[in-house]
C-alpha cells in the first residue's frame, strides 16, 4: 500500500511468493534469519497446506502464494520496484494491488476506495 502511495497503519508485512518447493525453502531460510528465528520451524509443505503463513517474529510477516485472486506468476511481470537502503524491492503494481483488495473484508473495501482515487506513478526514465 505505502509503495503505491497509500499510507495507512499496518501491523505486518505481506509477501507474495512463487509457488514451488525450492522457492518455499528459500523463503524459509531467509525469514529464519529474523531475530526470533520463528520461520525455521516451517516446512515447504506448510505453504502447500495453508493459504497464508503467519510468521510472528520481530516483525510479523504474512507469506502467501496468492493475494486473493492474484498469483505471483501473474503479478511478477507487472511488478513495480523501489530501492530501500540500496536493495531493490519489487511490489505489486497498482492494478494488481487493486485486484488483490477485491475481497469480502471491510478493510480491503476501504483500501479499494483509496487506491481507486490515485493515479499510477510516472515511469522512471
Amino acid at each position: 500500500m505505502i509503495l503505491n502511495r497509500v499510507v495507512r497503519a499496518t501491523e505486518d508485512v505481506d509477501i507474495l511468493v512463487a509457488d514451488d518447493e525450492e522457492n518455499f525453502a528459500r523463503v524459509i531460510r531467509a525469514l529464519a534469519q529474523l531475530e526470533d528465528g520463528a520461520a525455521a520451524e516451517l516446512t515447504p509443505q506448510d505453504f502447500r497446506e495453508n493459504a497464508v503463513i503467519k510468521i510472528a517474529d520481530e516483525v510479523e510477516v504474512d507469506v502467501s502464494t496468492r493475494a486473493w485472486t492474484v498469483t505471483y506468476a501473474e503479478a511478477a511481470p507487472n511488478a513495480a520496484s523501489a530501492v530501500v537502503e540500496g536493495v531493490p524491492i519489487p511490489f505489486l503494481s497498482l492494478p494488481d494491488l487493486i485486484r488483490s483488495k477485491q475481497t469480502y473484508r471491510a478493510q480491503d473495501h476501504a483500501d479499494l476506495e483509496r487506491l481507486r482515487r490515485i493515479r499510477p506513478a510516472p515511469k522512471e526514465l
